[in-house]
């Protein structure tokens, strides 16, 4: 029985790195569409920097809160069937987002290549702004951290009322 709770332990722990894993390369996915779409649509530079970051900051959000309230119900799961397919649907993201920046990017520059290079001319001398920008991912994990540490207190203070 042992056995089985320490296979069970290390599926979840598998569960929670590859969910989180796969939150965050989609969430970057999103950001880098939307920024081309932006890049091509003659956007402002300024809006091209900060909207996709913001966009892609709410999906994280959304899905990190999403996915605590969902894997709040291992249990009733097979852990092992529900790793095997994070860690498959992970590693097509990977290769789709591979995809997108290797080949649809290279494409994209190409084709609107006047569009980009606007986009980073505009981009000279707002260091500043880039530097705030730089400053999301710092917020993802501090409300990452935030959130599990609510969640585990709120756990804790429930088994101690049983």
């Amino acid at each position: 029985m042992k056995e089985e709770n320490q296979k069970n332990y290390i599926n979840y722990y598998g569960i929670g790195v590859f969910a989180f894993l796969l939150i965050l390369e989609l969430s970057d996915l999103v950001q880098y569409a939307i920024e081309s779409i932006l890049i091509i649509s003659k956007v402002s530079p300024k809006m091209t920097l900060w909207f996709p970051d913001v966009l892609s900051f709410v999906v994280y959000l959304a899905l990190i809160i999403w996915a605590i309230i969902k894997f709040n119900k291992l249990k009733q799961l097979n852990s092992r069937k529900f790793l095997i397919k994070l860690i498959i649907s992970f590693f097509i993201l990977l290769l789709f987002q591979y995809a997108f920046t290797f080949y649809i990017h290279e494409f994209l520059m190409d084709k609107f290549s006047e569009e980009y290079d606007l986009y980073f001319d505009g981009l000279k001398g707002n260091y500043n702004l880039q530097g705030y920008v730089a400053f999301i991912p710092i917020v993802q994990y501090l409300i990452l951290g935030i959130l599990l540490l609510l969640k585990n207190s709120s756990q804790q203070r429930t088994e101690l009322k049983l």
